[in-house]
């Protein structure tokens, strides 16, 4: 907190008080979960240290204006967005020969899903070293913990039920929960199974995917799943 946004009335024995960040004690912030026992492994596996690995599992693809002409030259290489980077999503499926990437893993091809997060990564010494048991795993724990992930399975097993009613799934961008209590969302607060036509007007600026489409969808940076996708 910056010194000019300390409470006025002060505290006791001249002590320094601040209330914007809890509302007035209205805010209550809980004691942080106990981490996982996977993910206590997870410093001494290669699968944190290959730079791509968390493409494995992001939902969305992060795009932006890159400059590309800078690389050039003899210099060490450099990433260089111009403007600002936004995160895209696409559709519930790839469009053929496409395979499957980002939330696709999710819901497509469940059956191969380990090797098709694996390979997202592309052919490299780091691509073989990866353990599937260890890649598996982590899928579990997102599809047991992750509320996002527990949307995308939602509808991927609606979908297998019925297929000739494609369903479509709605990021939802207001919540009925007060976010400020840093509460976490449940599954049905992030999304919701759309099957059958729906009506645009009542969408707001939520992010509907659709089963097939061949439009990437940019995430607003105000949605609440922004960061979590």
């Amino acid at each position: 907190m910056w010194m000019h946004e300390q409470f006025v009335k002060g505290g006791a024995n001249n002590t320094i008080l601040f209330a914007i960040c809890c509302m007035s004690e209205n805010v209550t912030l809980p004691l942080l979960p106990v981490l996982l026992p996977l993910l206590k492994m997870m410093n001494d596996l290669c699968i944190i240290r290959n730079i791509s690995g968390p493409l494995m599992f992001s939902f969305t693809s992060m795009a932006g204006n890159i400059q590309y002409t800078l690389n050039k030259g003899s210099a060490p290489p450099m990433f260089v967005i111009s403007g600002h980077n936004y995160h895209s999503i696409g559709s519930l499926m790839p469009q053929q020969p496409s395979k499957s990437k980002f939330a696709q893993l999710y819901f497509y091809d469940t059956k191969n899903e380990v090797q098709n997060r694996i390979d997202t990564i592309g052919l490299s010494n780091q691509h073989k070293s990866i353990d599937q048991t260890i890649v598996a795993d982590l899928s579990s724990m997102l599809d047991s913990h992750n509320s996002l992930a527990k949307s995308f399975r939602y509808a991927r097993q609606r979908f297998a039920e019925d297929s000739t009613t494609p369903p479509q799934l709605r990021l939802i961008k207001k919540r009925n929960t007060d976010g400020r209590r840093y509460n976490l969302p449940s599954a049905s607060e992030v999304a919701a199974l759309i099957v059958g036509d729906f009506d645009t007007d009542n969408l707001e600026r939520d992010v509907v995917l659709q089963t097939h489409s061949n439009q990437l969808k940019r995430i607003d940076v105000d949605h609440p799943q922004y960061l979590a996708l």
